[in-house]
């Protein structure tokens, strides 16, 4: 791999960076703010539509590949690039204007439709990836979206897949997936300070559109290029079994699958009353987990890899079960604490003089 790709992800990085300050005189002009509501995991009104700098960053590392490789950017980070843009088109005229359910779920097939056909194409795919591909990428594109609720949890998302894939790409020698991880990471890391601390703000909808899009796009070029699917899907385990378990449970007592809501497990721990930054953590640290798994599942005996798809099964649930779990274990601690004889007996009014 030519050495100066590492220029790649540090041009992904810059304009993560910097491009937030100046989008916020734009953002403000056009009214792009998120109020809260009694869905909402936050208290006051913040600037959102920032995602369109990690976008932005993702696009321009791909523009940088291109011109250090003189037009001989590996397709596979063409592919990815132009998702992405197709996904933060898509989000931003939500940020903005608003677009009706029926037409963002026709564009979101459409994003995934061009992206799988030229996997087909492009790389010899089997033509049935072609439609598998399409509802897989828009249903990727919705379920960074669902889980985009508490702060820092999508920066830290891309960071995590990102730096899973470009570990996945070094691995098996596939240097298109190891720049086009690191741009992933870099950007959404950059974001990760504008959504965590000062002057605070959203990636909206076209920062976790382009997030969902670039997670899927990545995996699916992954698969279709030679890398083992355990190892390419991995790092999506946690997201999808955090969507689909929220979603059947939903569907099972009739709610509307696409109205905002806050019952997924991430946001379950800031309803019992833990940090954003913990969720957030907590989602970040199983998913790399999960990654790892994947990765470890690369060269290995049969055993070796239901293993590892066991393991990452296995945090996929713990994911979903923690919230609650540790729910019941404070509700026993305080249970035991206000038993117990101390805090009995601290509870016993004093004697105040009267017989």
């Amino acid at each position: 791999m030519d050495h100066n790709l590492i220029l790649v992800p540090a041009v992904a990085l810059l304009v993560g960076l910097g491009a937030p300050a100046l989008l916020r005189p734009l953002l403000r002009s056009l009214g792009t703010y998120d109020t809260p509501n009694h869905r909402s995991s936050h208290s006051t009104t913040v600037l959102r539509g920032g995602g369109i700098a990690p976008a932005g960053g993702v696009v321009a590392a791909v523009a940088a590949a291109w011109a250090i490789l003189f037009g001989h950017t590996p397709h596979g980070v063409a592919i990815v690039a132009l998702t992405v843009l197709s996904a933060a088109v898509l989000g931003a005229l939500e940020d903005i204007r608003g677009v009706s359910v029926r037409v963002r779920a026709a564009c979101q097939l459409a994003i995934g439709l061009g992206c799988s056909l030229s996997v087909v194409l492009v790389h010899g795919a089997p033509w049935w990836l072609a439609p598998l591909g399409a509802i897989a990428v828009a249903g990727y594109i919705n379920v960074a979206n669902f889980m985009d609720g508490v702060n820092g949890i999508s920066s830290l998302h891309g960071l995590a897949t990102g730096g899973v894939f470009a570990l996945v790409g070094a691995v098996t020698q596939t240097s298109w997936l190891v720049v086009a991880g690191l741009a992933l990471a870099a950007a959404y890391l950059a974001f990760l300070p504008w959504n965590l601390f000062g002057r605070r703000m959203f990636l909206g909808d076209v920062g976790s559109y382009a997030l969902g899009a670039a997670v899927a796009s990545l995996s699916l070029v992954a698969v279709a290029t030679g890398v083992p699917p355990l190892a390419a899907l991995a790092p999506l385990a946690v997201y999808l079994a955090d969507t689909a378990s929220t979603f059947f449970r939903r569907l099972a007592r009739g709610a509307s699958w696409h109205e905002a809501h806050r019952e997924h497990a991430y946001q379950a721990h800031v309803v019992a009353g833990r940090s954003h930054l913990f969720s957030a953590a907590l989602t970040f640290v199983l998913t790399v987990g999960c990654g790892l798994l994947g990765l470890a599942s690369l060269g290995a005996t049969p055993f070796g890899v239901a293993a590892c798809l066991a393991g990452v099964l296995a945090l996929g649930v713990v994911h979903v079960v923690l919230p609650r779990a540790l729910s019941a274990f404070s509700a026993d601690a305080d249970t035991s604490s206000a038993s117990s004889p101390a805090t009995a007996a601290a509870r016993v009014p004093t004697a105040t003089g009267a017989p």
